[in-house]
């Protein structure tokens, strides 16, 4: 079953207000330093994806059983859309030394949280590299000066909040601008076995500035299908047109193909206000 976005949050806040309960301190403060699965996390209850860390010891489960099954320890990950490094550090822990994982995160308030899990676990440094970049289609595009990176529970209904997700913009100080496929160019990769993509509605300019690199790799994507938080509807299409351009099928995290691989049908299975990780590949 979907759960809408919206729903989510407000379950994330009656577990907040619970936890409360049985930990006073986060009545004054919502940061702790907690440990889950071997990873050290500096994490903020009061913000969705960290809250889900803590209470299930991991982001998006059926993402990570996911990446779980699918990545080798020798594999080369672009995790673009990091935030605060939720599948990051969890994808590091899988890899060998001759594996990799790049971490793509725009916004300052994200990538300051990342470089501080990074930090807590020196033990996943070595196959970890972080970078502050806006991937788009065409480096000349002309684009927000936030991006929302944040998606608090306790008060979600703040000025400039995203009015279904609830997500709140966040400043691009720092950030770089380039193309997917610039910067493979530019940091010479010679080897992407899987990207994870979520980058809430931004994926269609991920694509189309990385049709050289997916041709070149064909890495396997792990990505949401969010129709909602597109500019429009007409985006949304174009970014299915153009993997499956390139060859790609769509498939559940569990593995099995989606039937119907005509794009109104996958446009289909995402409810209104929801989102829907898939395997293209």
């Amino acid at each position: 079953m979907i759960i809408k976005t919206k729903i989510k949050i407000k379950i994330a806040s009656l577990i907040f207000n619970l936890l409360k309960l049985f930990l006073p301190n986060l009545k004054q403060n919502s940061c702790l330093i907690s440990k889950r699965k071997g990873i050290e996390w500096s994490l903020d209850l009061s913000e969705g994806i960290d809250l889900s860390i803590y209470v299930l010891g991991c982001f998006e489960k059926e993402t990570a059983k996911a990446l779980k099954r699918i990545i080798s320890s020798d594999n080369y990950v672009l995790d673009i859309g990091a935030n605060i490094g939720a599948h990051t550090l969890p994808i590091a822990a899988m890899l060998g030394k001759k594996g990799k994982v790049l971490a793509v995160e725009p916004t300052k308030f994200a990538f300051d949280k990342l470089k501080i899990n990074l930090a807590l676990n020196e033990n996943l440094s070595h196959c970890v590299k972080t970078y502050q970049i806006m991937f788009v289609d065409d480096c000349d595009f002309s684009h927000s000066k936030k991006l929302y990176s944040s998606w608090p529970i306790t008060n979600n209904k703040q000025f400039g909040s995203h009015a279904d997700h609830g997500g709140v913009l966040k400043s691009l100080e720092n950030c770089s601008i380039e193309t997917l496929d610039g910067f493979c160019e530019r940091i010479r990769l010679s080897k992407l076995d899987l990207i994870k993509l979520d980058v809430d509605g931004a994926e269609a300019a991920v694509i189309r500035g990385g049709i050289k690199t997916l041709t070149k790799f064909h890495p396997i994507i792990i990505m949401e299908l969010a129709p909602y938080v597109y500019e429009n509807e007409t985006s949304f299409m174009s970014m299915i047109d153009s993997l499956k351009d390139l060859n790609y099928r769509f498939y559940y995290l569990n593995g099995k193909k989606i039937a119907n691989q005509n794009r109104d049908s996958i446009h289909s299975l995402v409810p209104k206000g929801s989102g829907l990780n898939v395997i293209a590949m």
